[in-house]
């Protein structure tokens, strides 16, 4: 099972993680190699992030659930 983002801290924390990795696969200090490691790890931190947001969207809102399936976000 791959992690998920729980309460609204650690969704804080990922986003500023989120913006540290985006700095350091930016940085002219980066190389390739690293930024080859790092990226992929940026992607999954993206998508935690992405569905945390899903999640807590459908919470606070279930009858936007059909919409969320009609644009492919969530599946039924």
């Amino acid at each position: 099972m791959k992690p998920r983002i729980t309460s609204e801290e650690k969704y804080e924390a990922a986003l500023a993680n989120l913006v540290k990795g985006a700095k350091r696969i930016d940085s002219p200090l980066t190389n390739e190699t690293e930024k080859a490691e790092l990226l992929p790890k940026y992607q999954a931190l993206a998508e935690m992030i992405e569905e945390y947001r899903v999640r807590s969207y459908l919470e606070a809102s279930p009858g936007s659930r059909p919409a969320y399936i009609k644009m492919g976000i969530v599946e039924e």
